[in-house]
């Protein structure tokens, strides 16, 4: 009778201690696991400035000139070197602040309704702008950009009979770059400095009709390199 009694109080111990374990796996089963969040990191700063330069090649045309003594209207387009000088402030990689500066050099050629004449017109040309430039990239190394600012241009003529431009206004762009190492890149654009029609005053020449009108454009490829540091 002991024996059966010790039997049986050894049994129910045992089952006790199977279902301790197995309520000890169960918890440990539903227990979450803790996750640390990671701390979060500041997005690179894609920010940085750039200069260049360009070889351009201007075109001043008038569609409306007079000459003195002269009420017949001629269409003059006088083509001649530039050099631009740039500088930039890139916001991101599609997004860009440029400051440009162009000086007319050499001698100019002037065309005349279509009878061209070579270093008749001692013209010079000088322009500045400031621009917003935004762009999208085709690829990594290509991007395409548009140029959306302001301009001022001043043509004083020294040799041939015109009034003088000097004007500033709405000046537009676009053009595409190609990066061929972290730095450096190179592109072509063209950019309109001044497109607009005027009246000049009926006493600017006293031989000429009152309400005389030029339309008047300024436009320059350009050519050429930056750096961006």
């Amino acid at each position: 009778m002991n024996k059966i009694a010790l039997s049986l109080i050894l049994a129910a111990s045992m089952t006790t201690f199977a279902v301790a374990e197995g309520l000890d796996d169960i918890v440990t089963i539903n227990e979450e696991p803790v996750v640390e969040e990671a701390s979060p990191t500041a997005p690179a700063a894609n920010t940085a400035f750039y200069f260049g330069g360009a070889y351009g090649m201007a075109t001043n045309a008038v569609d409306g000139l007079q000459l003195p003594g002269s009420t017949v209207n001629y269409e003059l387009t006088t083509d001649h070197s530039a050099l631009l000088l740039l500088s930039g402030v890139r916001i991101d990689d599609i997004f860009s602040v440029e400051l440009r500066y162009w000086k007319g050099v050499g001698d100019a050629t002037v065309d005349i309704d279509s009878s061209t004449t070579t270093a008749l017109e001692n013209e010079e040309l000088n322009a500045w702008g400031i621009y917003m430039k935004p762009g999208y990239q085709v690829v990594p190394e290509v991007n395409v950009y548009a140029l959306l600012g302001f301009a001022a241009t001043t043509v004083d003529k020294t040799d041939f009979a015109s009034v003088d431009l000097d004007k500033d206004g709405i000046s537009l762009g676009v053009g595409a770059s190609f990066s061929f190492t972290p730095g450096f890149a190179v592109f072509v654009d063209y950019t309109s400095l001044y497109n607009d029609e005027f009246a000049y005053p009926s006493d600017t020449y006293s031989d000429k009709s009152v309400g005389w009108t030029q339309d008047h454009s300024v436009d320059v490829f350009n050519f050429g390199v930056t750096y961006q540091f």
